[in-house]
């Protein structure tokens, strides 16, 4: 088996692959994703950190962070991936019961070591949806969100309950560094230039380092954490053009041209989205 994709209503979808998994550019995306890890040699970007991935493995993803895979080597490797709309974990939640805890930008790490119980569990219930939606059967549609509110139980569960860990970074120290450094100054003018006098070596060299551990450029970087900030700042600003210049874009034309290019929305379409989905929540 290559992979499974199989998608679901209301924007949610499920995926099963084992494949040898070409490199996957940072990003940032709408809805919030669940990635388990299962087996191969991937090297995981998340939280500014560099992770290496062992088997069980749990990412919880939320919609605002920049992340990406790097499988190291030609080997096969197996993950389970789950993408749902912030609105849809809204929706499977009640009033007692919040399942976006999970996802608390607040969390110091995304990253889960789960217990053997509970992985097992977590497996059962992907290849459960597999089996639903492959039947096709009557009352699908409420069997899978059963299904994905005791996938987003348990994960919660394991979210309060299971040992915090502090994952080990595998970026080089004068990369670690940078990505610090940028995160920090992310609302001021980065350049080339001031990067070289901060570290003291060429642009051109200092983004080939970038380029070879990170798997982005050093401008491709500083977008998507701008767009990053942006996101989180639309959620409790209205006012585009503050958010603008809050999230460190200095021209108003290219950040509404950035933003709709990254997340296929304009700033006030995202605005009015979130504030929708919030509505839900209260």
């Amino acid at each position: 088996m290559d992979y499974i994709i199989e998608h679901f209503q209301d924007g949610a979808d499920f995926s099963h692959l084992i494949n040898h998994g070409p490199p996957v550019e940072l990003h940032v995306h709408n809805y919030y994703e669940i990635y388990l890890f299962m087996d191969g040699n991937v090297q995981f970007f998340i939280d500014n950190q560099s992770l290496i991935l062992k088997p069980g493995d749990l990412i919880l993803i939320r919609n605002d962070q920049i992340h990406g895979p790097k499988p190291l080597g030609k080997s096969m490797y197996e993950r389970y991936i789950i993408h749902l709309p912030r609105k849809l974990i809204i929706e499977l939640s009640s009033k007692k019961t919040n399942l976006l805890v999970c996802f608390d930008p607040e969390k110091k790490h995304s990253l889960i070591h789960l217990t053997s119980p509970a992985r097992e569990k977590l497996i059962s219930l992907f290849d459960q949806l597999t089996a639903i939606y492959k039947s096709l059967d009557y009352g699908e549609d409420v069997l899978t969100n059963s299904l994905l509110t005791q996938i987003l139980v348990l994960i919660n569960q394991q979210f309060f309950h299971a040992p915090k860990i502090v994952p080990t970074n595998h970026f080089s120290d004068i990369i670690q560094k940078m990505l610090n450094y940028i995160q920090e100054n992310i609302t001021l003018d980065i350049s080339l230039t001031s990067l070289e006098e901060q570290f003291g070596l060429s642009g051109f060299h200092l983004n080939r380092l970038f380029k070879k551990e990170v798997g982005s450029t050093i401008y491709q970087y500083i977008l998507l954490s701008r767009i990053s900030l942006a996101k989180q700042l639309l959620e409790t600003h209205s006012n585009v053009t503050e958010v603008c210049f809050l999230s460190g874009f200095n021209d108003y034309a290219n950040f509404i041209r950035t933003f709709k290019k990254i997340t296929g929305l304009a700033p006030k379409q995202y605005a009015k989205q979130i504030y929708e989905q919030n509505k839900l929540d209260r």
